[in-house]
């Protein structure tokens, strides 16, 4: 929901006259396995516009999405939709 995409570093791919087209959120968790903590850097609120889907902003908006999670953080983690 709209609130988990809150905070974190936010990507957006807007067009020249800064329409928003695409977004996703990298909100920073921790996840513990046993004693272990990791620094995980959750992928939210991914969403393309429903008129440009398909044209690879979703792959533009998620190329950003990795560099800054392999910058920062241990691990990427993303809900699937159900």
């Amino acid at each position: 929901d709209w609130h988990h995409g809150l905070g974190g570093t936010h990507v957006f791919v807007n067009d020249a006259a800064s329409a928003l087209l695409g977004h996703a959120a990298v909100v920073s968790r921790v996840i513990c396995h046993g004693t272990t903590a990791l620094r995980v850097g959750y992928v939210e609120a991914v969403a393309v516009r429903s008129d440009l889907q398909g044209r690879g902003l979703g792959r533009v908006v998620m190329d950003h999405v990795e560099s800054l999670v392999h910058a920062a953080y241990q691990l990427a983690v993303r809900k699937t939709a159900n």
